[in-house]
């Protein structure tokens, strides 16, 4: 079994490729609008050594780019020093910040001193887990198991198994249960590739958690946030 770090720099891709030019109208920015008229579509997912942090700045249904003077930054509650910047990526902004934490402030800080700042959005991700998985190679014909633990009953639980030999597998579990075991019949091979060895990528998602918005902003905000797990395991046929 390893653990996997997929990280903000799977995001640039979403970024528009540099010298390409276009007859695009430039983008709405927050300049000149009242913090009151704008609002956070933030995504949070956590692994068990980073947390992402994606944020869309929105006034009503527009997604705007932060002026200058405006930006946006993450850290974990508590810790200053681990506040960073979001940068632009595609239509948003992202960062990753490293370590592991139950509570994350996003702030929207404005230099402008007609407008207010939005400093203190408070994100509380979902409670984090550790996964047990098979550290050796495993055969597609046999059982495999995983456990995670702590469990939490009030929480959805959902697993995701992709492979270069097999379909896509989503399961979604309506409680969590703290286990799950693959059956051979659940993982359908790909045409040509059933007797073929490859890896499996496993990911575990455990989604819920709470949001508090700074006062500042204004109303529509939202907030996706998720622990993820992910593991990768050989497997022969």
């Amino acid at each position: 079994m390893k653990l996997v770090h997929a990280g903000i720099l799977a995001l640039a891709a979403l970024s528009p490729l540099a010298g390409c030019t276009s007859d695009v109208a430039p983008p709405d920015t927050s300049a000149g609008r009242a913090t009151s008229s704008l609002s956070l579509d933030v995504t949070v997912r956590a692994s068990d050594a980073y947390v992402l942090v994606q944020a869309d700045v929105r006034d009503g249904s527009t997604s705007l780019q932060l002026a200058a003077g405006d930006r946006l930054s993450a850290g974990f509650d508590g810790l200053p020093a681990t506040s960073t910047w979001l940068q632009r990526v595609g239509s948003g902004y992202a960062a990753e910040l490293a370590g592991r934490s139950d509570t994350l402030l996003l702030a929207l800080l404005r230099d402008d001193a007609a407008a207010v700042s939005a400093p203190s959005t408070r994100l509380t991700l979902p409670p984090a887990f550790d996964v047990v998985a098979p550290t050796t190679t495993v055969s597609r014909a046999s059982a495999i198991t995983l456990t995670w633990s702590p469990t939490d009953a009030t929480r959805e639980m959902s697993l995701e198994a992709t492979g270069a030999c097999i379909q896509t597998l989503d399961r979604t579990l309506s409680h969590d249960p703290g286990t799950f075991t693959l059956q051979p019949a659940d993982l359908f091979a790909k045409p040509g590739e059933q007797l073929q060895p490859c890896e499996l990528v496993l990911t575990l998602r455990r989604a819920g958690g709470a949001v508090a918005f700074d006062p500042a902003l204004g109303p529509g905000g939202r907030a996706t946030l998720t622990q993820e797990r992910v593991v990768r395991i050989a497997t022969t046929p």
